[in-house]
């Protein structure tokens, strides 16, 4: 298991089965994909980047503007938060107390 703390993407970064991630920060050009038995909490996606959660699971993520999150096959999110101008596509995956 490895655990990342406070990291900064920019282009594309996976999370693989085991890894957890805390306090990541997705910019523009990055793309953060949460494989199967991976985690992240407290992510925030920011204008220009993606997040895709694929049999993973992601906790306590904020999508601002311009920002996108898909939850596909698998995949769960829980307590997202999607601001104005902020888009989450759930197809397959599950997304539990989306605001």
């Amino acid at each position: 298991m490895t655990i990342h703390s406070g990291m900064i993407v920019s282009d594309y970064w996976q999370v693989l089965s085991g890894d957890i991630a805390i306090s990541t920060t997705v910019y523009a050009y990055g793309n953060m994909t949460v494989s199967s038995g991976g985690s992240v909490t407290s992510t925030t996606v920011n204008s220009g980047g993606d997040m895709w959660v694929s049999g993973g699971s992601a906790t306590s993520t904020t999508v601002n503007s311009g920002g996108w999150m898909w939850i596909a096959s698998g995949g769960s999110a829980t307590s997202t938060t999607v601001n104005s101008g902020g888009d989450m596509i759930v197809s397959g995956g599950s997304a539990i107390s989306t605001t």
